[in-house]
């Protein structure tokens, strides 16, 4: 479950990127209109020039050049409001652009702040522990991690297995000291674990990508 508050940050973007998309739908729809009514105003252009040139000089406006300014005319207000249209959307995109933006620094300051402090956090109750002559490290009493063989990386462990059949060792040079032969290159990987547990329910982007119309239609 993600973290509340950057699950409110992070519905807001959503929310803002899905309307751009709607948007985005919208002027196509309006530009594929516009491109036909063009076509109808360049058509009917070409009749009133070719069919009624002759009868405007001669005559004033014939049948035909009325039939054609009937069509076109209509045409030309329709492609007018189209332009309107067009103009509307580009203002509201821009806007919502700018707040997504916004939204979305928000969102990376609030991950990086509650990294920060779920890293302190777990710093605050870390235990190093020689678990059965393995190094093990101890955030809590549903987490932990140890190397299980030399050479090897830290790996999720039971963590009620170690905080009741490890010892714990007292500070980082002892724990050191403790695996110096066999364990030392992992050990000194540690952070790695820390990271892990530092961004569970941290990953608003996974969250964005589930939930947001627009990313879903990227992907």
């Amino acid at each position: 479950m993600i973290h509340p508050e950057l699950k409110a940050h992070c519905d807001r973007f959503i929310a803002l990127n899905d309307r751009m998309e709607e948007l985005r739908e919208e002027l196509d729809r309006i530009k594929r209109k516009d491109t036909w009514y063009k076509a109808i105003i360049l058509l009917f252009g070409l009749l009133m020039f070719v069919v009624g040139f002759v009868g405007v000089l001669d005559e004033g406006l014939n049948v035909e050049n009325a039939t054609a300014l009937a069509l076109g005319i209509p045409a030309l207000y329709i492609v007018r409001r189209a332009e309107k249209a067009k103009e509307r959307i580009l203002n509201e995109y821009e806007q919502l652009h700018l707040k997504s933006e916004l939204l979305d620094r928000k969102l990376q300051s609030a991950h990086s702040r509650l990294r920060y402090e779920k890293e302190e956090k777990l710093r605050g109750n870390m235990m190093l522990v020689d678990w059965d002559g393995r190094p093990a490290i101890s955030f809590s009493a549903v987490s932990a991690y140890a190397i299980l063989e030399p050479e090897g990386s830290w790996v999720k462990v039971d963590a009620a297995d170690v905080s009741n059949s490890g010892k714990v060792i007292p500070d980082k040079p002892s724990f050191h000291a403790t695996f110096s032969d066999q364990y030392h290159k992992a050990i000194i990987a540690h952070a790695v674990s820390l990271a892990v547990d530092a961004d569970t329910n941290l990953d608003w982007v996974t969250y964005y990508e589930k939930h947001s119309v627009s990313a879903k239609k990227i992907i």
